[in-house]
């Protein structure tokens, strides 16, 4: 499971429990008559007198339960009970519970509203004590699991986020992969980000991109790259793929890829020049540019062959031919996001 779709689940699992807020306002109201048992359970420990009075104000509190539980719609509390039961089988069915937690929370639920439609059919104290203790409960073990979920929806969406001195990149890859290819092609997109990475940052340890999201079908990619390595990959991607559709486009797909393409490519793009035009000086850089010219040659190659359609920056940079090409399954059906768009690359 994808740490995106991992995320949009959670969201839609807390947004079900806050849809069905009138089984917490219900809870809550449960919660409060419970809590004022304790002080008479107290006393009946106590023995003797203290007993006594503390069974009187037992019977007392649970007569009390007998009006604030009818407050509450029956109709309306089971409608709730059915909703949050029902967010709950949605994510159970498509997540496992490593914890417990969920299965606990469901099992508790079931409890609760069998207790609560045995007490709406007879409300008499006897069956207002377990909706009381059931239902105190309950509210316990939904504010556990909503702040446990809570928590790790906001550690995800963290990691989803671009940094101050990143920029969110979308690719999108039309066509059929097998696994291989697609390894292939993301070792080629990193290969090129890297060689950037060198001539930009030397030898810097920190990594130059992170993946935000990874969608199958038609090859999708969020990257969270540096602002200083992506300035000079998206012009240089950008130039490649103008490049591939002025000289190796037949019928619309990337397939012939002559021998000296890469030798080509290296010689038509200038990457000194866009370093040069993002501030870098490149005067003692010969042999640095020499090496990663050809690695980035080499591998947008791999990365561009085979293509019916490429987008990057959620603009397309391929002809409208290799667009249409693409057809439904492309990239014209990714509709994914980063959360920082970059320009709209020609």
């Amino acid at each position: 499971m994808l740490s995106a779709e991992l995320a949009a689940d959670i969201k839609s699992l807390l947004e079900g429990f806050q849809e069905a807020n009138t089984l917490f306002e219900g809870l809550k109201l449960i919660q409060a008559t419970e809590q004022q048992m304790e002080a008479p359970m107290r006393r009946m420990a106590v023995g003797g007198n203290e007993a006594n009075a503390g069974a009187n104000d037992i019977h007392a509190l649970l007569a009390h339960a007998r009006g604030v539980l009818p407050k509450m719609p029956p109709r309306a509390f089971f409608k709730a009970i059915d909703a949050a039961g029902a967010t709950l089988g949605r994510f159970l069915a498509a997540h496992s519970d490593p914890t417990g937690r969920l299965f606990q929370l469901r099992e508790n639920l079931d409890e609760f509203a069998l207790a609560f439609e045995t007490f709406s059919t007879d409300q008499t104290g006897k069956n207002a004590l377990p909706v009381l203790r059931l239902g105190a409960r309950l509210l316990i073990v939904f504010e556990t699991v909503t702040a446990s979920y809570a928590g790790m929806l906001q550690e995800l969406e963290s990691g989803l986020e671009t940094r101050e001195d990143e920029e969110s990149i979308s690719f999108c890859f039309s066509g059929d992969f097998s696994l291989d290819e697609m390894a292939k092609k993301l070792a080629a997109l990193n290969q090129i980000i890297e060689a950037i990475a060198s001539l930009v940052l030397g030898d810097a340890t920190r990594p130059s991109s992170r993946v935000l999201k990874l969608e199958s079908g038609s090859l999708g990619l969020d990257l969270a790259v540096l602002k200083s390595v992506s300035s000079i990959l998206k012009p240089y991607l950008s130039a490649v793929v103008g490049y591939f559709y002025r000289n190796h486009i037949p019928e619309g797909r990337i397939r012939s890829v002559p021998s000296d393409a890469k030798a080509a490519i290296k010689s038509a793009i200038d990457v000194r020049v866009m370093l040069q035009k993002a501030g870098i000086d490149t005067t003692r850089m010969d042999d640095q540019l020499e090496i990663a010219g050809m690695v980035m040659a080499e591998s947008v190659v791999m990365l561009l062959k085979d293509q019916v359609g490429f987008k990057m920056g959620g603009s397309g940079v391929s002809s409208t031919e290799i667009e249409l090409a693409a057809g439904s399954r492309g990239c014209s059906a990714r509709t994914a996001k980063p959360r920082r768009r970059t320009a709209a690359l020609d």
